[in-house]
């Protein structure tokens, strides 16, 4: 299978049979990572049922481990990458917003080889963020955010201010009162 088919069928646009299919098994995955976490922070599940649990999560990271892999070998394939050697179009996909997400996504499967699945599956959330590629509305949201970007960080930098000096003055006037709560700015904030 060439590049450009093997991108083709992992874009969420391809209305092809494979890539339907990819899509559903994608989302199963989000899905039941998702499940797997959650159900890995009860304690009375675990212990019942731990074996069960570790298995769908590294279920789970190896697919999207695999996932960012075929991404990765996909990369030459994507419009406009023909004019780039193979290795710089993986590169460029690589340094994406979309292939950092990816990343993101493929980490908790490198945690759960590094460390353990009870401290790897913490991170699983970050699968929710996996479906931002295939949702339309969050694509407008990502573009309104964009535009707005001036606008939020000046509102990011007011907050800052008023905490800041919320909890400067809280310091100064609590502080012979509670010196355990406000001994600094920091302890107050």
């Amino acid at each position: 299978m060439g590049y450009e088919r093997l991108y083709q069928l992992l874009q969420p646009e391809t209305p092809d049979t494979p890539a339907r299919v990819f899509r559903g098994i994608h989302h199963v995955m989000v899905a039941a990572g998702i499940a797997v976490m959650l159900a890995d922070t009860v304690a009375e599940w675990r212990l019942a049922w731990a074996g069960a649990l570790d298995g769908g999560f590294q279920i789970v990271c190896g697919f999207f481990l695999a996932e960012y892999a075929l991404r990765l070998t996909a990369a030459p394939g994507a419009p406009g990458a023909r004019r780039r050697r193979n290795w710089r179009a993986r590169l460029a996909w690589a340094a994406s917003i979309g292939g950092i997400c990816d990343f993101v996504g493929a980490l908790p499967g490198v945690l759960d080889i590094v460390f353990a699945p009870s401290y790897a599956s913490l991170f699983g959330f970050v699968w929710l963020f996996k479906l931002v590629r295939y949702a339309p509305g969050l694509v407008s949201l990502q573009r309104v955010i964009s535009d707005a970007r001036q606008a939020l960080l000046l509102i990011l930098l007011g907050f800052c201010i008023v905490l800041l000096l919320a909890a400067s003055l809280a310091c100064l006037g609590e502080r012979a009162a509670q010196p355990d709560a406000f001994s600094s700015i920091p302890a107050a904030l």
